[in-house]
């Protein structure tokens, strides 16, 4: 929850997660106008709520879409091996509002796949980084209720030449 008194402050100052009935509790609040968002001011997952807390309790609706899931397998181009250990960062493009993009992360496992769950539904762009390899782009569309599977090819960086 972020108190509504303009773009100055945009920190939160009170945080909750979703208990197993749905329902989260905050305590401690003050009297007046707050922003609530589910997810972060940096990556939200729909657009915020504007409550008037004008007494002890409040009750609110927040509503947040069916989400997808990124699958990526990262292989070496030429021999197709797996590659362990690449960051994968992928960053929402074009959204149903005009807030900045949801970002995500992971890293590869052993078996050089990686997993982004609870992507808001939209296009996105996947960034790859690896040791010893290029980085590369990619884009990919994320359905709501559905995995998106990508294989990304990296090719090997190019080696430096001696005495340059």
């Amino acid at each position: 929850m972020i108190p509504d008194e303009g773009e100055a402050n945009h920190l939160p100052v009170a945080t909750a997660t979703t208990e197993e009935d749905g329902f989260f509790r905050l305590t401690g609040l003050r009297q007046g106008l707050w922003e609530v968002s589910p997810g972060t001011p940096r990556n939200p997952l729909a657009d915020p709520l504007r409550l008037h807390l004008a007494g002890p309790e409040a009750r609110l609706d927040l509503r947040v879409g069916i989400l997808g899931t990124a699958r990526i397998a990262v292989l070496e181009k030429k021999s197709l091996a797996r590659i362990e250990a690449a960051r994968i960062v992928a960053r929402l493009v074009h959204g149903s509002t005009n807030r900045a993009g949801h970002g995500a992360s992971a890293t590869t496992g052993e078996d050089g796949m990686a997993i982004l769950p609870h992507l808001p539904a939209g296009d996105y762009v996947f960034t790859i980084f690896a040791p010893d390899h290029r980085r590369t782009v990619l884009r990919g569309r994320v359905e709501a209720g559905a995995t998106l599977e990508l294989g990304i090819h990296l090719p090997r960086a190019a080696a430096p030449r001696d005495g340059l």
